[in-house]
This record gives structure tokens, sequence and C-alpha cells, in this order.
């Protein structure tokens, strides 16, 4: 799954950052991991993973130059980092 599908938004260069944030703060709070903390341990451990995802998805796409380096690399392009 790639980033753009984690937050379910389109993947396109030009994003509505005000949005992406508040998308971002929608699924920070349905996946956090505190709110699993009295489930069994497998949803917690997923429930982890899924925080993380988001929060690099986050970290990634909010800035621009991330954003098409990260969009170069689902295109198949070698990006020098």
């Amino acid at each position: 799954m790639d980033y753009f599908q984690i937050l379910g938004i389109d993947r396109r260069l030009s994003l509505d950052v005000d949005f992406l944030q508040k998308r971002f703060y929608q699924l920070s709070r349905e996946y956090h991991p505190d709110r699993f903390a009295a489930r069994r341990a497998e949803e917690r451990a997923e429930a982890e993973v899924k925080s993380a995802l988001l929060n690099d998805a986050w970290r990634t796409l909010r800035d621009p130059l991330q954003r098409v380096e990260y969009l170069l690399k689902l295109e198949g392009f070698d990006v020098v980092e």
C-alpha cells in the first residue's frame, strides 16, 4: 500500500496541504495505538503499524520535494538520495 492509499487520497503531485493535514488528524485519531490498549496483542500491533505508516505518509506527502521524490519512486524512477 502506498502513502496515498494510506491517506485515502488520489495520487497527485499537487495536494491541498490543509486537506491533507485534516485527513491525517482524522486517521490519527482512528488508528492511534492508545485506542487499542485494551484489545488483543495482535490488534494493538496492527494499530501501531498503521499509525507508523500514517506518520511516514504525512511526513513525506506534506513536503513538496519529498512528495515529488516519492511519486517518482512509485513510477519506477531511480531517485538519488
